[in-house]
């Protein structure tokens, strides 16, 4: 197409005011994004209102992108009148600058009205980034009985992003931190893909592989489980057993044909977890889940890292947190008595409630009380007295292994149950200026495994 290189006015017209002047209005087409070697996309529609008492002639239109994608981006434009090709444009130097001026030849009857599109076709993957933007401005010239005027700038209301082929948005669903005891199961990351283009090219993806970006090795996790759901179906899980290259390269699942995903539909993932009977306590999971794909002929890698870490602790109560207020003044006197309470909680992925029938306290290796320095550690549920230890030799331990002290009765959580113990520390025969900051632990039975917890400090 030529383009209009000499000023309007050479071409004979005077730009006057146009009594009865047509009306040029956007009709706010959202295309979508747009991926590289997109065709024949429609980006803009302007609705054109003729004048009811002559027909109005377009000679000539000025089309400018005042968003930031440039020539190197887009390969062609087209203007349409329906299935009538108006003007195509392959050269688009200067469309995000002053803009493209060419002439046109169309005329709008009497009383009628139209529309015409603008569409475009993109550069292929080499040359978009991702992240560039088309929102086209239009400038119509055109006659009416004789006088010569224009449309002014008619702005797309609606701007479309250039971004690379693949499901355009993925979202992490937030799953709370889980801890997860020997054998146990679950859920360790949710991810949504989803395609929101403006073609009509339907994603085929070819494997999928997980990864573990923390600590927990295949001697900790047995086996990894895919639950997917696309195009509203769910598909039969995919079982993945040989976890070797899970902390490294990933286990990777191959499709025995490419999963298609429709236009427009989308991809949930569900990844978890089944842990060995003898892991390592405090190793930690966070998946990261990538796609091999192909849109609009395309080839791809997309990914998603889940961003929540999930820990493994032996059975018992996961949670043991010193919830402690410190006295004003911190100074504990002969008689006196230092209370620290802990929060026991059992959250984990199982549905087994925790029994604790006795409990460990120390001094931290920082501070300096001794044991012989105590007359009494006793400890408190919201029931009354659960246990205490006065005698001195049992005592001497605190400052050293530890003092246990056994419980009249079970502490008995039900699953993700909780609860508030308080241990007394009473003051004997202090030395001034020692120090005490006691260290707790409860020793628990979960569905009969037994071990000690975590530490509260």
């Amino acid at each position: 197409m030529k383009r209009l290189s000499v000023c309007l006015a050479a071409l004979g017209y005077l730009a006057v005011a146009a009594i009865g002047a047509p009306v040029f209005t956007d009709k706010g087409v959202d295309a979508g994004y747009l991926n590289p070697g997109d065709s024949a996309i429609v980006v803009q529609e302007t609705e054109i209102r003729g004048d009811p008492g002559a027909a109005t002639h377009l000679y000539a239109v000025t089309i400018r992108n005042d968003g930031t994608a440039s020539p190197s981006h887009l390969t062609k434009l087209e203007l349409r009148d329906g299935g009538n090709i108006l003007l195509s444009i392959a050269d688009l130097s200067g469309i995000n600058t002053g803009g493209i001026t060419v002439p046109l030849n169309y005329t709008i009857p009497a009383g009628a009205t139209c529309s015409l599109k603008v569409l475009v076709w993109l550069a292929g993957t080499t040359a978009i980034s991702g992240g560039e933007t088309l929102k086209l401005a239009l400038n119509y010239y055109y006659t009416l009985n004789g006088a010569a005027s224009d449309s002014g700038w008619i702005l797309d209301r609606c701007a479309e992003e250039l971004v690379k082929a693949g499901f355009e948005k993925v979202e992490e669903m937030a799953l709370n931190p889980a801890y997860f005891n020997p054998g146990n199961t679950g859920t360790v990351q949710v991810i949504t893909w989803e395609d929101h283009d403006a073609n009509a090219s339907p994603i085929y993806i070819s494997s999928l592989t997980v990864k573990n970006l923390e600590s927990a090795t295949q001697d900790d996790v047995t086996q990894v489980t895919v639950f997917l759901h696309a195009n509203g179906v769910d598909l039969a899980p995919i079982t993945l057993t040989d976890l070797s290259n899970w902390n490294s390269d990933g286990v990777k699942y191959v499709f025995r044909a490419p999963l298609m995903i429709n236009d427009e539909q989308g991809l949930t993932c569900e990844i978890k977890v089944t842990i060995s009977d003898t892991p390592t306590a405090t190793r930690k999971i966070r998946t990261k889940v990538t796609l091999e794909l192909r849109e609009n002929g395309q080839l791809l890698e997309q990914a998603s890292a889940s961003p929540s870490t999930h820990t493994i602790l032996m059975p018992g109560v996961e949670v043991v947190q010193d919830v402690s207020r410190l006295p004003e003044p911190r100074v504990v006197n002969e008689g006196g008595t230092l209370n620290q309470r802990i929060l026991l909680q059992d959250d984990d992925a199982n549905e087994d409630g925790v029994a604790i029938d006795r409990i460990r306290v120390w001094n931290s290796e920082d501070a300096t009380t001794s044991g012989e320095e105590l007359q009494e550690i006793a400890v408190y549920d919201a029931r009354g007295l659960l246990g205490r230890v006065r005698d001195a030799g049992a005592l001497s331990a605190f400052q050293g292994p530890g003092v246990e002290i056994p419980l009249s009765r079970p502490i008995v959580l039900h699953d993700d149950g909780r609860t508030i113990i308080t241990i007394s520390y009473t003051i004997a025969d202090p030395v001034p200026g020692h120090t005490i900051r006691p260290k707790a632990q409860v020793w628990c039975d979960e569905a009969r495994t037994y071990g000690w917890s975590p530490v509260a400090t």
